[in-house]
């Protein structure tokens, strides 16, 4: 499982790399969406943000940070993903105001701290989660994981 998770995060960064050079990628802003939140997990309470990007209207690409902190026994994790999630609002025909997602995510991570020697690993998980508008650029967000990046988070996402 670890060399198809590292398999699979060798071919995203080489895809995103090496697919075109740096002066021919123009990002359009208007597709970017920003998230931010806290989350529960049985590896501790992740603070994360990130940022998608619409590849069409129900595609999103996107790249996440965050750091977890687990109290009782006094290590922590810093890691990194990339995600892909498919936007199911205009097949469900849901309102303008919801959006309801699912997806994979793989990405690698680090362990510091008592108890544990200093580890690297690849996680890999998929995802469910929906968002509800608050105004044009503020939502609140809510999503689910299983896997390796597995867990519950919560946060706002700030669109363009």
């Amino acid at each position: 499982m670890k060399k198809f998770a590292l398999t699979i995060c060798a071919l995203a960064i080489v895809a995103l790399s090496f697919g075109q050079k740096a002066s021919d990628v123009k990002i359009d802003k208007s597709k970017l969406q920003f998230n931010a939140g806290v989350g529960l997990s049985t590896w501790g309470i992740p603070l994360y943000i990130g940022a998608d990007y619409w590849i069409t209207p129900e595609i999103t690409v996107g790249l996440e940070a965050s750091l977890r902190y687990r109290v009782l026994h006094g290590y922590g994790a810093i890691g990194g993903s990339i995600n892909g999630n498919y936007h199911f609002a205009k097949l469900l025909d849901l309102p303008d105001n919801m959006d309801l997602y699912g997806g994979i995510s793989a990405g690698p991570y680090i362990y510091i701290g008592s108890g544990f020697l200093d580890a690297f690993n690849v996680g890999i998980g998929l995802q469910a989660g929906g968002r509800y508008r608050i105004n044009d650029h503020l939502w609140i967000n809510a999503e689910l994981g299983g896997g390796t990046l597995s867990g519950a988070k919560f946060g706002i996402t700030l669109r363009r």
